[in-house]
């Protein structure tokens, strides 16, 4: 959490003003995209049941009262009001029942934000969540739940009112080493968002139509000016691609491991021509898994190289996508029934793949928002029997900051 309360301090002492959607002349790139902080609360009358068992060994069900998240809402709005991607980071959680993680969602408006307009939407989002009971296993899951609702928009402020629904929501849960019991999630969840919409590249829209943007790109680069270093820093979440076949196939009861936020840091070389990004992305992940008196550790740390090619220009939107070449140190921890750790490690390169997207209004720009996406398959550790433990992950940096410190002091911009 202190990560991420680390990057939104960051986004939010940028010099940012807010503006509408509608602009003179139609739809402009320099109002595609923008981003929203705010806050949503969750609540669900009825978090869930679940089954356990009895001082006299039989099995009984379990029901949840209330549950309530509160969250802080990190998004953007895309394609000029009609289309929102966005995150949600719990930071508190009252009631008892599943504890949900950070959430991704797509919400899609038929007519889009507007001043002073109720506009309706429908969604997807990736939730995952976990559940621990007694001396049980964090067992982590991720759900796709349908998402409905209503947005109000007013001179810069949002508020939405939502439901989300589980429709897939029951779960096996080991209720001891040896039995499972059934866990059902609770399958309406209400949601209420306040947002803030800031438009951070609204003032360059006056250069760029009157033609002085256009002018400077090619001067500046063919003196040089616009290869630059830069450096980056954003809240990046894991979601677990691959279950570790070691866990399942000798501690079936305890569950895979689901791993936390964690804060990325970069440092890079932008080629202007051939619109190219160089990156070295430094990260760190870990997760513990405690069921039933047998305990692991898991940690990741990773530098990674990679090299991504811009892949055109669709009003400020600029997809990528290249290779990569990461340095992993991973390591397993484990003990069972309070016998000694033991500990097992892997170090050497990974080959993965990078890819995502920058919102870039113009190539004048000395910062930007970009979210990147990375995958570094077969990342295992050797255990002690020979056989492979799996940490293979999926990384996604939602929004991340990208400076470029020489052209913040260019003294020609």
């Amino acid at each position: 959490m202190k990560n991420v309360i680390i990057a939104l301090l960051v986004l939010v002492s940028l010099k940012m003003t807010a503006q509408p959607y509608t602009v003179e002349n139609g739809n402009t790139r320099h109002r595609f995209a923008q981003m929203e902080l705010g806050v949503t609360q969750y609540f669900s009358p009825n978090a869930g049941k679940t089954q356990a068992l009895s001082e006299t060994g039989k099995i009984g069900d379990y029901q949840f009262g209330a549950n309530s998240i509160s969250a802080i809402f990190i998004g953007a709005t895309h394609f000029w009001g009609h289309c929102d991607m966005a995150l949600t980071i719990p930071v508190k959680q009252f009631g008892t029942g599943m504890k949900y993680g950070v959430d991704l969602q797509m919400k899609y408006f038929p007519w889009r934000i507007e001043q002073n307009k109720l506009r309706p939407y429908v969604g997807v989002s990736m939730n995952p969540f976990g559940y621990a009971q007694n001396n049980g296993p964090s067992i982590t899951k991720t759900y796709f739940p349908l998402m409905a609702g209503i947005n109000f928009y007013k001179n810069w402020h949002q508020l939405e009112l939502g439901v989300v629904y589980n429709y897939n929501n029951k779960f096996d849960y080991p209720i001891s080493r040896t039995q499972v019991g059934v866990a059902q999630v609770q399958p309406i969840i209400f949601s209420a968002t306040y947002k803030y919409t800031l438009e951070t590249t609204g003032g360059k829209e006056r250069n760029w139509r009157n033609g002085t943007t256009a002018k400077q790109p090619q001067a500046l680069a063919d003196a040089g000016k616009l290869n630059n270093f830069s450096i980056a820093v954003g809240p990046t979440s894991t979601f677990r691609i691959k279950n570790s076949e070691y866990l399942k196939t000798k501690y079936g009861f305890a569950g895979q491991h689901s791993y936390s936020t964690s804060l990325e840091y970069g440092l890079g070389y932008y080629l202007h021509k051939p619109d190219m990004h160089f990156n070295l992305a430094y990260r760190t992940f870990k997760s513990n898994i405690n069921a039933y008196g047998y305990k692991q550790n898991a940690r990741r740390e990773a530098v990674t190289f990679e090299a991504y090619k811009m892949l055109g220009d669709y009003h400020g939107f600029i997809p990528f996508i290249g290779p990569n070449i990461g340095y992993e140190n991973l390591s397993i921890s484990e003990s069972d029934n309070g016998v000694a750790p033991k500990n097992y490690a892997f170090k050497g390169f990974k080959p993965g793949i990078t890819f995502g997207w920058d919102i870039r209004p113009d190539r004048l720009q000395s910062w930007i928002l970009r979210t990147n996406l990375r995958w570094q398959p077969n990342l295992n550790v050797t255990m002690g029997d020979g056989s492979k433990s799996a940490l293979d992950q999926l990384e996604f940096n939602f929004i991340q900051l990208v400076l470029y410190p020489q052209r913040m002091f260019r003294k020609d911009k």
